[in-house]
């Protein structure tokens, strides 16, 4: 669709994706002025036919696409991989089921933060991988194409597939100047620190910076009627349940109210002198709102994700 220069590749790795972009499709058809100066190239991978691609195709293929056979999708799929080699896109939007927030690789990180907010869902940057062995990596690593994964539930409601709809549907246009100065008003912060934690308080979440980039964006709670203090701390102590390798706790050192991680700042409550800190949750179920007692609340397995490789004196800034 369009025929402009700019253009944006979206691929729909599963038949809920393949609806979804029959939808945007239709939306753009509508909204014609939103593709001036831009092309949109949609695909539904699940619907391609037969033959031969370059080896990093049939193990991109063998890995999306679990149970097709590469000899199926290849010729289709070697169209597709000629037409980006000689025009490549200016990023690229997969759709695959089983991921609960959005990831990111090549140069997509304002683009991720950004789109995150839109969508109201985490950021996770993709690792790294050698060999490549995905598409994301393929495009993004490979090819440097800013890319973004997301999923696509296999149910949803009717205002969840529509909000994500609009929410694709933006990726069209600039993002949002709002969420792209707060993105680099983080960035310049997190220069030159190996680790650097921000929460917001107003949208509920925690962004996670390393060596000065997005590392991830995880939903949390704050604390209630506005308890959690404000500004700039460092992490002082941490601790942390101990488990098998099974994820049965071998010695709890932790109250069950702050799950199995706990990471302390250097600020205690003015008048109990209890300490503030970051930890899990046994209520996940509050994420997303004000609901603490002045902590900043996160998924266990979110705090999983970094809470090892957090130093004590790293700096959080709480706004």
């Amino acid at each position: 669709m369009g025929s402009g220069p700019d253009i944006t590749l979206f691929l729909a790795m599963n038949t809920q994706g393949a609806e979804i972009l029959t939808s945007l499709a239709d939306e753009l058809c509508v909204s014609q002025a939103q593709l001036a100066g831009r092309s949109v190239l949609l695909v539904a991978l699940p619907s391609l036919g037969a033959s031969s691609s370059p080896k990093a195709c049939r193990l991109a293929l063998s890995t999306v696409l679990p149970g097709q056979t590469t000899e199926r999708l290849s010729d289709a799929f070697q169209g597709l991989l000629h037409l980006i080699n000689e025009k490549p896109p200016s990023k690229a939007i997969l759709l695959r089921t089983q991921l609960d927030r959005i990831e990111y690789s090549g140069d997509a990180e304002s683009l991720a933060f950004s789109f995150s907010l839109d969508l109201r869902r985490g950021v996770r940057k993709r690792p790294v991988e050698r060999p490549v062995r995905s598409l994301e990596a393929w495009l993004g690593q490979s090819l440097g194409i800013p890319t973004l994964s997301l999923g696509c539930p296999t149910e949803a409601s009717a205002s969840e597939r529509k909000a994500l709809v609009l929410a694709l549907k933006r990726l069209l246009s600039p993002p949002n100047p709002t969420h792209l100065q707060r993105f680099e008003d983080l960035a310049r912060k997190a220069q030159g620190q190996p680790w650097f934690l921000a929460v917001d308080e107003q949208r509920q979440t925690l962004a996670l910076f390393r060596q000065g980039h997005l590392e991830g964006r995880f939903s949390v709670a704050t604390g209630i009627a506005g308890c959690t203090p404000e500004g700039r701390f460092r992490i002082i102590d941490k601790e942390r349940n101990v488990r098998t390798e099974e994820g049965r706790v071998l010695e709890r050192r932790l109250k069950p109210d702050l799950g199995s991680f706990w990471m302390g700042i250097d600020c205690r409550h003015e008048v109990t002198g209890v300490p503030f800190g970051l930890h899990g949750t046994d209520q996940p179920e509050t994420l997303g709102q004000a609901a603490s007692r002045g902590c900043v609340r996160l998924r266990d397995e979110d705090l999983a994700t970094f809470f090892f490789d957090i130093p004590v004196g790293t700096e959080v800034e709480i706004y």
